[in-house]
């Protein structure tokens, strides 16, 4: 899937304001949205993601994130 597609998927399936989707392993996925940054899976068979328990920067904007190591992330936030 090309990354504007992955955008509004997870947009229309997961939550809204989503500025940046990066893969982080093979079919799961770091999402940087108005809510915070969301980790999720995608099930390709059913064409949707599957969020992870643990979110961060609850109530933040995040509008930019990047994978810096296995594992670890840098996240922009609004403000």
């Amino acid at each position: 899937m090309k990354d504007n597609e992955l955008v509004k998927l997870a947009e229309t399936k997961v939550c809204s304001a989503i500025y940046k989707v990066i893969r982080t392993r093979q079919d799961e996925y770091a999402l940087a949205c108005s809510g915070g940054l969301y980790f999720a899976k995608l099930d390709q068979i059913n064409k949707k993601f599957v969020l992870q328990r643990d979110f961060l920067l609850a109530d933040q904007m995040v509008t930019q994130v990047s994978e810096v190591a296995p594992n670890k992330f840098v996240a922009g936030c609004w403000g």
